[in-house]
């Protein structure tokens, strides 16, 4: 049995009642499992191209990178390819259904406009204007499918590994375990363990005197920040190889990320490099760029230089 040690107090594994008891602590948690820009709607029900309908626990945009991920919360005592894969392939085949998408885009932009502090979010990460277009713009891209589960057991891992790789689809299993102390009939006391979908930074230096801080903005916000700034312009080259092909994109004028192998349109650096890569990575870190003479810098470079002087 694990145990967790705090301040001499010993934390026992809980063992959640029913899925709906594990489903509740992950939403509550669920900035701290994929990221400060991100927004959380729950349970609305897609359909796949042949009509076969699915509805999964919640669907988490992340406004600041532009990825989208469809959450299912399982348990592991459940039946993993009678229930998990099955649920998984259907969350797959409806997210590919361009009516879906549009539905479900409409349902989450009515929810922003009603709600202030989401639309701030919004306006944070750059997006000011028409908002329908830009939430359907992210759900254009493929989605990753994440399942939370309370225990990661080898058959659970086996059959993400399978479908991952014969989809070609990011499907990805965390594990969210609950503590409380020892001995306590409540939950009063208690301690959360999981693993982070986003991934942090460090935080950033506070700005020196006479600047002005660069707020929070990220992505596709901050790419428009370096344009308006000089830092980059519509058309800006970037490149990258990735096994044994080379890859160019270009910065379009409102932000976005044109990949030129495939013409395929990206809402931000990551998710550009997410769509070659089939895999989560950081795309400022990803993509390369040149110099005027001939020189090779991570694009990150150009953010670092951008972020200094505002």
């Amino acid at each position: 049995m694990k145990l967790l040690l705090k301040d001499c107090v010993r934390y026992v594994p809980h063992e959640y009642r029913n899925e709906a008891e594990l489903e509740a602590m992950v939403f509550e948690h669920y900035r701290e499992i994929f990221g400060e820009n991100t927004l959380l709607f729950s349970k609305k029900k897609i359909k796949s191209p042949a009509k076969i309908g699915t509805i999964p626990d919640a669907f988490v945009i992340d406004f600041g990178s532009g990825r989208w991920f469809v959450v299912e919360v399982e348990l592991s005592r459940h039946q993993v390819y009678e229930h998990i894969v099955a649920q998984i392939t259907k969350f797959i085949n409806a997210t590919k259904s361009p009516e879906s998408r549009q539905e479900l885009a409409k349902m989450i932009y009515n929810k922003i406009k009603s709600d202030p502090y989401k639309k701030a979010l919004l306006e944070v990460n750059g997006i000011k204007e028409d908002k329908f277009k830009e939430i359907l713009e992210i759900l254009e891209t493929p989605p990753e499918i994440v399942v939370i589960i309370d225990e990661l057991t080898e058959k659970v891992n086996e059959a993400i590994g399978l479908l991952s790789n014969a989809l070609s689809f990011n499907v990805k299993a965390i594990e969210f375990k609950t503590f409380k102390r020892e001995n306590s009939h409540s939950l009063d006391d208690h301690v959360h363990l999981f693993e982070e979908i986003a991934q942090r930074s460090e935080p950033p230096k506070g700005p020196k005197k006479g600047q002005k801080s660069s707020g929070t903005l990220k992505g596709r916000g901050l790419v428009i920040k370096m344009i308006e700034a000089g830092y980059l312009h519509p058309g800006f080259k970037l490149h990258r190889g990735y096994k044994g092909e080379l890859y160019e994109a270009e910065i379009l004028e409102d932000g976005r990320i044109r990949v030129i192998n495939d013409g395929t349109v990206h809402t931000s650096l990551s998710r550009a490099a997410d769509h070659i890569t089939k895999n989560s990575v950081d795309g400022w870190h990803w993509w390369k760029y040149r110099d005027e003479e001939g020189h090779e810098y991570e694009i990150d470079e150009l953010r670092q230089k951008y972020l200094r002087v505002v």
